[in-house]
Formats: structure tokens, C-alpha cells, sequence
């Protein structure tokens, strides 16, 4: 997840890849292929966890994210096909994704800081 500017915290495409277990790319083509709304974010803040992709210039994987409605949306869209599950497994996988979506999304917006400085050290 990565900071949009004056608007808060978006998920990498990328991202809902790894959480969805998908190939590179293929959450952006599905959103492609049905029209759904990304954003492209030409100044990330980014949260580089590994000190190599950031050393070799693999920090930004991505310009397009979702926004938590947006990634909701998608989420709600994958098909019992695409999720490769019988429909009520879908369902559950639906309402499981979703949930740790929002999660992300609340301790994001409540924890991560662009500057740790501005914390009182106690």
C-alpha cells in the first residue's frame, strides 16, 4: 500500500495480485477487461519494505491502484470462476477478501506515518 497524495492510502495493483494469488498483471487486466476505476498516481508515498528493490529501482512496481471503494468493487466483481471456487465458496472468499481489505485499509490510515519524526519520543 502506498499514499495517494491529499487523498490517503491506496493498494497497488500489485498488491490485490499477491493477496489474490494471481500472476503479475492480472488484476490490472481484469479491471481493463471490465471497466472498472483505478487510479494512477504519478507521486506515490511509498512504504519500500525491502532495502534491495529499493536500492535497484523495483520500489515502484505500479502507477495504478485502487482506492478502498475501488478495491471493494473489484473484489465484489471476481467471478466463482476467476476465484476458482464453487459459488458459495466464492461468496465466503468474497466476504473473507473484503474484510482484510478494510482492515488494511483502517490500520493504514490509523498507524502509518510519513514522518515519524513529528511523534513525541516518550
Amino acid at each position: 500500500m502506498d499514499i495517494k497524495p491529499g487523498e490517503g492510502p491506496v493498494l497497488r495493483v500489485a498488491g490485490m495480485d499477491a493477496l489474490l494469488g494471481f500472476p503479475k498483471d492480472r488484476t490490472a487486466d481484469l479491471i481493463s477487461k471490465w471497466e472498472l476505476p483505478s487510479e494512477k498516481v504519478s507521486q506515490p508515498i511509498e512504504n519500500i519494505i525491502l532495502v534491495k528493490h529499493a536500492k535497484d529501482g523495483r520500489g515502484q512496481l505500479t502507477s495504478r491502484y485502487l482506492t478502498e471503494d475501488q478495491a471493494m468493487t473489484f473484489i465484489e466483481e471476481l467471478s466463482a470462476e476467476v476465484l476458482k471456487e464453487p459459488e458459495r465458496g466464492a461468496a465466503v472468499r468474497r466476504e473473507t477478501l473484503q474484510s482484510k481489505i478494510g482492515i488494511a485499509f483502517e490500520h493504514f490510515r490509523t498507524k502509518m506515518d510519513t514522518s515519524p519524526q513529528r511523534r513525541n519520543p516518550k
